[in-house]
């Protein structure tokens, strides 16, 4: 597991890379979501940070294992009519402070 402050210790230079090489930009959406993932299921709640084609950057109280694959379903907040849900796997976990995690995930399937 990476600390955030190690990640951040990077130079600016491979950052501004690492921003450089991705593909699709993350649109910033602040929003409920649910994972839900091994056997017997669990459930966690989490915060979407961001969102992507290709994957999103989520908040959790809890660590969900790298390389988990999850159903995620995001909630429009006001009716269940357009919940987005997808197949997402565990790519990357930083450890914050105070019991807080910032996890990556990968978007396998959308439904």
């Amino acid at each position: 597991m990476i600390k955030m402050r190690d990640l951040l210790r990077g130079t600016y230079r491979t950052m501004a890379r690492f921003y450089d090489q991705r593909e699709f930009e993350r649109a910033k959406v602040n929003t409920a979501i649910t994972l839900y993932y091994g056997r017997p299921q669990k459930i966690c709640e989490a915060l979407c940070i961001n969102i992507s084609k290709t994957g999103m950057g989520i908040m959790t109280d809890q660590v969900i294992p790298m390389g988990t694959e999850c159903k995620v379903k995001i909630h429009d907040g006001q009716t269940n009519k357009s919940e987005f849900q997808a197949l997402v796997e565990i790519v990357r976990i930083f450890d914050l402070e105070e019991g807080q995690f910032f996890q990556g995930v990968k978007i396998l399937v959308k439904y």
